[in-house]
């Protein structure tokens, strides 16, 4: 019986062990901070530009995202602006 209760326990820290992601957040123009902060549910992560980092996943998702959305807004621009 304490056999199981064993390998519940083993079975449960895995799936709670965090998984992270390597993201490199590129430099910025001159005179800007050489990092990026991440608010996500309450915790404030500060990522290094210019460097890879291993972050928890949740960052690197928010990070994708970010990406996704500029690039969406770059795009969005580029049709209007275009000329008739």
């Amino acid at each position: 019986m304490s056999d199981t209760k064993k390998t519940e326990v083993t079975e449960k820290s895995k799936k709670d062990t965090k998984k992270t992601e390597v993201i490199m957040i590129p430099k910025g123009a001159r005179g800007e901070e050489n990092f990026q902060l991440f608010k996500i549910n309450g915790r404030n992560y500060q990522v290094q530009k210019g460097i890879p980092v291993e972050v928890p996943c949740e960052v690197a998702e928010v990070w994708k995202h970010s990406q996704d959305m500029q690039a969406q807004a770059e795009a969005y621009l580029d049709q209007v602006e275009k000329p008739v």
